[in-house]
């Protein structure tokens, strides 16, 4: 898992860290890194002043599935709309495409803080990563 940036271990954190799930082999992965750097190039912060942390997860494609699965992830992007598996699809908020024409999407069990963060993150790179 790579973090770029890091938070207090405390009782109440200083920031909220979004947790991406990606296919590190995926076409997209070197315009999504450039995206990710400059969003780190500024500090970002939630409406109630924690600054937003990317942590991502890379793995195979079966390992990022399995891992979907069993964790909670707050944003997901897959290489192709056809490797969405369908009984995902169901967990999976609306797609946003990034990076050209590859779904992102934020489960719908990411919610308050975490998903305003999420949501702000996948703005930023649906923007910057074209």
């Amino acid at each position: 898992m790579m973090l770029t940036g890091g938070c207090k271990r405390s009782s109440a954190p200083d920031c909220v860290v979004v947790h991406v799930l990606r296919d590190p082999a995926a076409s997209f992965v070197p315009d999504l890194r450039r995206a990710d750097l400059n969003f780190n190039a500024t500090t970002h912060f939630t409406r109630t002043g924690k600054r937003i942390v990317i942590g991502t997860l890379e793995g195979g494609y079966s390992g990022v599935l399995q891992r979907l699965s069993k964790s909670p992830w707050d944003l997901v992007i897959f290489d192709s709309a056809a490797k969405t598996p369908d009984g995902l699809r169901n967990q999976l908020g609306p797609e946003t495409q990034v990076c050209g024409h590859h779904p992102a999407f934020v489960p719908n069990t990411t919610v308050g803080e975490q998903r305003d963060a999420t949501e702000m993150y996948l703005r930023f790179i649906a923007a910057e990563c074209k």
